[in-house]
């Protein structure tokens, strides 16, 4: 089986300058229409990391779901920010990111390898309600997304 999972949070939360959370709503409406398996829109992670993701949960507010069979997974890089996100039942998928490199995975969610996993996996939060686990891996970021 092949899934296709559209990622526009991660070419938004390269740009410095702030979408309009309106604009960013919009674009993921238009994403929803065509039929994606899940579309990976935003993330609770904190303003200070990541100032372009600020306004996720008003972006899923605003979304049209309604006519949709596409799934939304949201990315989590810490328990904090999974107990925000399992607070929508629109999300299907929590996305924690990890890296292979130590290294990366420190500077990219300020935890080892080791303690991903150990959130990932062993979340209490995500087996709380009904909300499938994703680790995925980034190679790269694409930050070149024009509003």
């Amino acid at each position: 089986m092949l899934k296709i999972i559209e990622c526009p949070r991660d070419a938004m939360q390269g740009l410095h300058q702030f979408i309009p959370t309106e604009l960013k709503s919009a674009y993921i409406n238009r994403l929803l229409k065509v039929g994606f398996d899940t579309i990976d829109f935003g993330s609770f992670v904190s303003p200070k990391a990541i100032p372009q993701m600020r306004d996720t949960g008003e972006v899923l507010s605003q979304l049209d779901l309604t006519s949709s069979s596409s799934r939304l997974l949201a990315i989590v890089a810490n328990k904090r920010g999974a107990i925000d996100a399992v607070q929508f039942d629109e999300i299907t998928y929590l996305g924690y990111p990890f890296s292979v490199s130590e290294t990366f995975q420190l500077r990219n969610t300020n935890a080892t390898i080791e303690e991903i996993v150990a959130l990932a996996v062993l979340s209490p939060v995500a087996h709380y309600v009904s909300t499938i686990t994703t680790v995925y891996s980034t190679v790269w970021s694409n930050t070149s997304f024009n509003y």
